[in-house]
């Protein structure tokens, strides 16, 4: 890449932006920001991206002094913590005191920081720079980027650290993939579309290619038909793959064709505890593994402890609402039902799943020495 020839800089920012951070938990998750290596790929001589650890940002920056910057369009979570990121902005600016700032639309009102904010998947606002247009205040663009597919990147998508959850992992080589079609939406937990068998082949192919052989799916309105239609594909990929929808959705997970190995059911708090159960056993008896994330609303109405033996795996979304008392109290009843954690232990078949345990078994220990006294994380 000519760096000479850089206008657009895409920087990620997502991760360093997330409210609610908890300073006890090492094992936290790092996504790839696939979405936007997408939106690179509209035109990947003259955008270039950003993706490093926070504490590197400044010394990339370095990197473009003599580049042609037209704009820097920084991605930051859906509702995110402007203060943790202002050091970082204060450096864009200062080393770009002529080039436009940007970012994606959020749950706040950020306009202060930004020249202008964009409202879509990013493509539209590209092309419009490219072709010389100033972008300023609110850019709207939802509607036509809706119609507009993003690029396959070329070049292998390098891992630069990405880290999984240890109760999502399937292998040494994970990934954990949201909504890339949507690009600066990627993250979207309200806007969910599929983008289509040909555009996912593309995708996987791609994502394999770069060295992934096991992924994680977040809800993205997928269906059992569009999955069957995919299964050859895993086959030949030989892809370890899990998938996530929300409790709401009506899936008839017995319809599911294999290699899926696991099946996520997120934001159960939107239905009865009855309902759950219910999926659980369906995902369980058509011989998946059946996961759970949940909330802390559903600790504080006692729904959750009954149907612990349903699940074989557990997320908690909001870990920064939980007392220290509360989450060990929670935690030792979901690995103490039916012995859970000798059991894991004991059933240990490959080396993967054996890192999996471990890193499990690390987290889980990290909240039971954790403090009692205390109301809130620490």
């Amino acid at each position: 890449m000519d760096k000479g020839k850089i206008e657009i800089l895409l920087i990620e920012l997502a991760g360093a932006s997330v409210k609610n951070k908890l300073s006890w938990r090492h094992s936290v998750s790092r996504s790839a920001p696939i979405g936007l290596y997408c939106l690179k790929a509209t035109d990947s001589e003259r955008i270039a991206l950003i993706d490093v650890p926070v504490a590197q940002i400044k010394d990339m920056l370095s990197l473009y002094n003599s580049s042609p910057l037209k704009a820097v369009i920084c991605r930051l979570a859906e509702e995110p913590d402007i203060d943790s990121v202002k050091t970082i902005l204060s450096s864009i600016k200062e080393a770009f005191p002529k080039t436009k700032l940007g970012c994606n639309f959020i749950k706040s009102d950020v306009t202060k920081h930004f020249d202008f904010v964009i409202n879509g998947t990013g493509k539209s606002s590209l092309l419009r720079i490219l072709r010389g247009d100033e972008l300023s205040g609110f850019c709207d663009q939802m509607e036509n980027d809706m119609h507009s597919h993003l690029e396959i990147p070329v070049e292998p998508l390098v891992d630069v650290g990405y880290i999984i959850l240890p109760e999502k992992w399937l292998s040494v080589h994970n990934l954990e993939v949201w909504q890339p079609w949507l690009g600066l939406m990627e993250f979207s937990t309200t806007l969910f579309e599929y983008p289509g068998d040909e555009w996912m082949t593309n995708l996987l192919v791609w994502l394999t290619k770069s060295g992934f052989d096991a992924f994680h799916f977040n809800p993205s309105k997928w269906n059992v038909d569009e999955l069957n239609r995919l299964r050859a594909l895993f086959q030949n990929l030989k892809i370890n793959l899990s998938i996530s929808f929300l409790s709401t959705e009506d899936v008839c997970y017995s319809n599911i064709l294999f290699p899926l190995k696991r099946i996520w059911l997120y934001e159960p708090q939107a239905i009865n505890a009855e309902e759950i159960v219910n999926k659980l056993k369906e995902i369980r008896n058509s011989g998946f593994e059946a996961c759970l994330q949940i909330s802390h609303a559903w600790f504080g109405g006692g729904i959750t402890l009954p149907v612990c033996k349903y699940i074989d795996h557990l997320i908690i979304r909001d870990e920064y609402l939980w007392t220290n008392a509360e989450h060990k109290k929670f935690m030792q009843r979901f690995w103490g039902t039916k012995n859970r954690f000798f059991k894991r232990l004991f059933g240990l078949r490959t080396a993967s799943e054996l890192i999996t345990f471990m890193k499990s078994s690390y987290a889980l220990l990290e909240i039971l020495f954790l403090p009692e006294d205390k109301g809130e994380k620490q």
